[in-house]
């Protein structure tokens, strides 16, 4: 299972540094992989996620371990000229299907699905819930946490084989 920092962030929500390039820059070099949110207006692409805040190049999505929502049509009908390995559109839908065919589930969705990932785990009331399914991975807000948890729950289950 891979762990997915949300929007950059690793030990909790933080919206005044999440969907920066440092934050991002940040996760990817601690390995984890990153959703990012993206837009495209006036002929460039940027990070945010409300509105866009901060530019970007296209080289900057050419990387495998991000996860990219995109947040715009015309951020929609362009990112195939980039062709990132991870990239998804979806407002308020119970899922969908990623570029790579993962399957983006809703916070608080869980299906038993090696090619799933559950996002924002830690809004269910049962934290760890998301540890009692089949999945690909999770997209957290709180990556040290849920890594840690993790490990620590392989360690536990190789302990009793």
């Amino acid at each position: 299972m891979i762990i997915i920092s949300h929007r950059g962030n690793t030990d909790g929500p933080s919206p005044k540094d999440e969907n920066t390039k440092k934050s991002i820059k940040k996760c990817l070099d601690l390995g984890y992989d990153v959703e990012i949110d993206v837009w495209f207006e006036k002929n460039k692409f940027y990070l945010g996620h409300d509105e866009p805040t901060e530019s970007i190049t296209p080289e900057f999505l050419n990387n495998d371990k991000l996860w990219i929502h995109l947040k715009n049509i015309k951020s929609v009908q362009l990112i195939n000229e980039i062709k990132p390995k991870n990239f998804f559109w979806h407002e308020n839908d119970t899922l969908t299907l990623t570029s790579s065919n993962k399957i983006w589930l809703y916070p608080k969705i869980y299906i038993n699905s090696k090619d799933a990932i559950f996002v924002l785990p830690e809004q269910d009331e049962i934290k760890f819930k998301c540890f009692n399914y089949k999945c690909f991975g999770i997209c957290t807000d709180f990556v040290y946490l849920f890594d840690k948890k993790y490990k620590d729950k392989g360690k536990k289950h190789n302990q009793t084989k």
